[in-house]
């Protein structure tokens, strides 16, 4: 805003006067402008937050869930976030002009959790082959999205897929191994958990049995048998 300031001067002996006009312009205060994630995942390292360039005396601030690890005196720092939860970003300056700002400006920044460990699978550890719908679970898994779950040959996922409950069916060739489970989430995986199981195969099928067809009236102690596998 520009106003005019008129100084009148006068002379009381001779009653003269002369005035002078002055231009005055009121300059706004900057407002500082910050661009940068505003969404974030924990241990997240060199998160970068910029504001105006060629002003001086600029001052960042991070809540004490981050750490700011570079560039705390110029328009461009780099932020690793610690902690999750709702955080925040603030930096004032000194624009050109030498006006300061008059408060910080400030932005919000949602550190999201990474996802957590796996726990014990539970279910099954002996299994015949070919049999089916055999149950497998795990306790839910801090900020996961979504199970993952790996199985050795033979065996399939029939329910609950992506899920923290699941039944597998075993083919009759199935192999014995390991079911493997992790958490996932837009942070990334989380530790894996692992479950071995040991596969049985069923039996041969029985030959044919062999024996007397036929034997007198009273006869004991008949044998009958079938050929060993």
């Amino acid at each position: 805003m520009t106003t005019t300031y008129t100084i009148v001067e006068s002379v009381l002996a001779t009653g003269c006067t002369n005035s002078h006009s002055v231009l005055v312009t009121a300059l706004p205060l900057p407002t500082p402008g910050i661009t940068g994630s505003a969404t974030v995942c924990e241990s997240s390292t060199d998160v970068t937050y910029t504001t105006e360039a060629l002003m001086t005396g600029y001052t960042w601030t991070v809540s004490t869930g981050g750490v700011i690890t570079s560039g705390a005196i110029t328009n461009t720092i780099k932020v690793t976030w610690n902690t999750a939860g709702a955080q925040t970003v603030s930096v004032i300056y000194t624009n050109a002009m030498g006006c300061n700002a008059a408060a910080a400006s400030v932005m919000n920044v949602t550190v999201n959790p990474l996802t957590g460990i796996a726990g014990a699978i539970t279910g099954t550890t002996v299994i015949c082959a070919g049999v089916q719908d055999v149950g497998y679970s795990v306790t839910a898994i801090a900020n996961a999205v979504s199970y993952q779950w790996t199985l050795p040959s033979g065996a399939t996922i029939t329910s609950g897929k992506g899920t923290r409950a699941i039944t597998v069916s075993f083919a009759s060739n199935a192999a014995s191994g390991n079911i493997v489970v992790y958490g996932s989430s837009n942070c990334g995986n989380g530790t894996p958990s692992m479950l071995a199981f040991i596969v049985t195969p069923k039996p041969d099928v029985a030959g044919s049995i062999s024996g007397p067809g036929t034997f007198g009236k009273g006869t004991t102690g008949a044998n009958y048998w079938v050929q060993s596998g």
